[in-house]
């Protein structure tokens, strides 16, 4: 199996734990919704240290 074949399988088995995992919990109103925040919050920083390739506060702030 090649290396890329491998990364897809681990993509798709993980998409689907997290799928199934995330389903139960918003049935079970348990949703964390303190972790999506966060992980929402750091896609934020992610993407504005991308765009401006700096660590610099006001850029950061804005993400």
């Amino acid at each position: 199996m090649s290396f890329e074949a491998w990364i897809i399988a681990t993509g798709v088995l993980v998409g689907v734990s997290c799928g199934l995992i995330g389903t139960f919990l918003v049935l079970r109103r348990m949703a964390m919704l303190a972790d999506s925040i966060s992980h929402t919050v750091l896609l934020g920083i992610v993407g504005a240290f991308l765009v401006t390739g700096s660590l610099d506060g006001i850029p950061m702030f804005i993400g």
